[in-house]
């Protein structure tokens, strides 16, 4: 359903209004912010009907907020999947989400050539925060066509190792 198709998108889903739970808002001025939104809206709900075909048509554009890729915003990114290991109801299907995801992340840095000083940090406590990711990442490398992205993404890591930087913190870049 929601993860198999990727569709953590708010704007995808018909919510009762009672079903929303109190105090549950959208992080102010991120990308990314259904991502830290959505676990928490479906941890508290107890049924929920899945509907595999569209029924809006979505359109993306260059110009849209996701059209390009910037350091912001995969500063915004690292923060929603943090958000997510910390959501209630976080288990397998989530911990192997947010592994993909968070490699996903790293690829697109390495293509556009933007360096994440905070990455080994933050992906460290990532994974110290949740045991659950650090056995999805050892299952997902088990894959064989996997090792030479985990390779390249090691190498990757220990050069930014040897570099000093902080780990995103919260409330901006």
């Amino acid at each position: 359903g929601l993860m198999a198709g990727g569709q953590w998108h708010v704007w995808g889903k018909v919510v009762r209004a009672d079903a929303w739970p109190a105090g549950l808002r959208f992080p102010a001025q991120r990308v990314f912010e259904d991502l830290s939104v959505v676990p928490r809206l479906m941890a508290g709900i107890e049924h929920a009907w899945y509907l595999a075909e569209p029924l809006v048509e979505y359109r993306s554009n260059p110009g849209s907020i996701l059209g390009s890729m910037n350091p912001a915003k995969l500063h915004d990114w690292a923060l929603a999947l943090d958000d997510l290991s910390r959501a209630p109801g976080f288990d397998t299907a989530w911990a192997d989400f947010t592994v993909q995801q968070a490699l996903r992340l790293r690829r697109v840095a390495q293509r556009l050539r933007t360096p994440l000083p905070w990455w080994p940090e933050w992906w460290a406590a990532l994974c110290e925060r949740q045991a659950l990711i650090r056995q999805t990442h050892t299952r997902w490398l088990a894959q064989p066509r996997r090792w030479a992205s985990w390779l390249q993404l090691h190498r990757l890591m220990q050069e930014h190792a040897l570099r000093s930087g902080a780990p995103p913190q919260r409330g901006g870049a």
